[in-house]
């Protein structure tokens, strides 16, 4: 019987990372990329799930590694391997760095390439994962598919018996990604009406590759676009059908992974540290639409549940929107001399307050949104007048934070 018992930690990682609940800030940050440096960072992961909320509201910048590139448009699946099920349509943490090796192993020289790109760059990176993730998801996808041996499945603490299974259901997604990414680009992040027979095609060529991984395409659709959920309680050929049932069942199991992982500790904030504002502003909306259509869909039983977590995402906007205003924006104005670049940077960060607040705000809280966003517009205003700032700059970015009208009264 093959050794299926995680690897120990050294005992001197393991004494930090336990200490690690008590650490300050810094020591956190340090931390962290101390234990992303290392070559293989075994049962760590476990180890430091309680703090993952923490360390998102860190915002630390995570090095791009070949693991994290296959995995990142996978990342609404993934669950703690305590709380993982078989029959879940979710991926277990720690079957990740296993799968990953795999792939490489098969990959051989073919893996140069795609490291060498994403080397030095790091998981907020968009455009470089996109661009890495185009060469590596596809033939990831053949490569899980046909099942090869897998490398050091022993360090996931799971059966073996668990691994062909979950990689044909991961091979499947992989190979529709390009397909569900070119659904999500039509429907304008769900600001489109979507085709149902552009949702059923994928759905269905997804299952026909492998029948179980129906559900977690799925999963990962409603993740994209929620709106989607109603069409698969929809008749979509001859009335009763099984083709029906199992659609159907796939958007109720596909709902209750979002909605627990939703709920999970430390998730809403730790995805909304991921990315820059603009990035969580789409997140925000994606959440938001999916409480809405599981409260049109969703058993009346269900409705305290999505009302707690209505509040839960709120609270977790305005300490994101707080965080990024003083850290993105009000802490980076005072420059000695600031170059068109950092000046498109202030911009930009102050766009994607705007957006961020565009979102949120349907959650409640205008009033708090309000207030600080005229609090930012009164520090970008009242900065010295002869600091480094141009006075066409200061304006500009008083007008993007509160409208015109204030731009205006500052040169009246």
């Amino acid at each position: 019987m093959p050794d299926t018992s995680p690897p120990s930690l050294g005992a001197s990682v393991r004494a930090m990372v336990q200490g690690l609940a008590n650490a300050r800030d810094r020591q956190l940050a340090d931390a962290v990329a101390l234990l992303d440096a290392l070559p293989d960072r075994g049962s760590a992961d476990a180890l430091i799930e309680p703090l993952r909320k923490r360390v998102a509201g860190l915002r630390p910048r995570r090095p791009l590694t070949f693991c994290r590139l296959l995995f990142s448009p996978l990342d609404p699946l993934i669950v703690p391997a305590r709380g993982w099920r078989a029959s879940a349509p979710t991926i277990p943490r720690t079957a990740l760095p296993p799968l990953a090796e795999t792939v490489r192993s098969v990959l051989g020289p073919e893996a140069g390439p795609i490291e060498a790109l994403i080397k030095g760059h790091s998981i907020q990176d968009a455009a470089t994962v996109a661009q890495a993730g185009e060469r590596l998801w596809p033939q990831a996808g053949r490569i899980l598919s046909d099942v090869p041996p897998p490398v050091r499945w022993n360090h996931t603490g799971l059966p073996l018996a668990a691994y062909p299974p979950m990689a044909r259901r991961i091979g499947a997604v992989l190979s529709r990604l390009d397909a569900l990414e070119t659904l999500v680009i039509d429907a304008g992040l769900g600001r489109a009406p979507i085709d149902p027979d552009c949702v059923l095609a994928i759905l269905r060529l997804a299952s026909e590759q492998e029948p179980e991984a129906q559900p977690m395409m799925t999963t990962l659709l409603l993740a994209r676009l929620p709106q989607a959920s109603r069409m698969l309680g929809a008749s979509t050929g001859e009335q009763g059908s099984r083709d029906d049932t199992t659609l159907r069942e796939a958007g109720d199991q596909a709902m209750a992974v979002l909605l627990d992982q939703l709920e999970a500790p430390g998730t809403m904030a730790t995805q909304l540290g991921r990315g820059d504002l603009v990035q969580s502003a789409d997140q925000v909306r994606r959440w938001a639409l999916l409480l809405r259509e599981a409260e049109a869909i969703g058993p009346r039983e269900q409705q305290a549940r999505l009302r707690l977590l209505r509040r839960r995402l709120d609270e977790a906007c305005r300490a994101r929107f707080a965080a990024g205003l003083v850290a993105d924006l009000v802490g980076k104005l005072v420059a000695p001399a600031p170059d068109p670049a950092m000046i498109d940077a202030w911009e930009h960060t102050a766009r994607g307050l705007r957006a961020f607040e565009t979102e949120a705000r349907g959650l409640g809280g205008g009033s708090a949104y309000d207030a600080l966003l005229r609090e930012a517009a009164d520090t970008v205003r009242d900065l010295p007048v002869r600091g480094a700032m141009r006075p066409v700059t200061r304006v500009r970015l008083v007008e993007i934070l509160t409208g015109p009208e204030s731009a205006l009264a500052m040169v009246r």
